[in-house]
């Protein structure tokens, strides 16, 4: 699988099939593609996807997210 699937795996199970269209806002704002992204990306876009799910969905969701984004480093 690749990266960006594994993470629209992950978001997925916390944001649903709304997940795909959020990794690429996101990335959009790295100035990447989900396809481009690479595992030195990681960093900046797990503190990106935390960010903007903890304005939406709290910061217990982000925070879950984030820990199982960094376990995939």
């Amino acid at each position: 699988m690749s990266l960006d699937a594994d993470i629209t795996t992950i978001l997925a199970k916390s944001i649903g099939p709304s997940a795909p269209i959020f990794l690429k806002q996101v990335c959009m704002k790295m100035k990447k593609t989900p396809a481009e992204l690479t595992k030195a990306d990681m960093n900046v876009l797990i503190d990106l996807i935390y960010e903007g799910v903890k304005k939406t969905l709290g910061d217990e969701t982000a925070l879950k997210i984030k820990e199982n984004l960094k376990a995939m480093k």
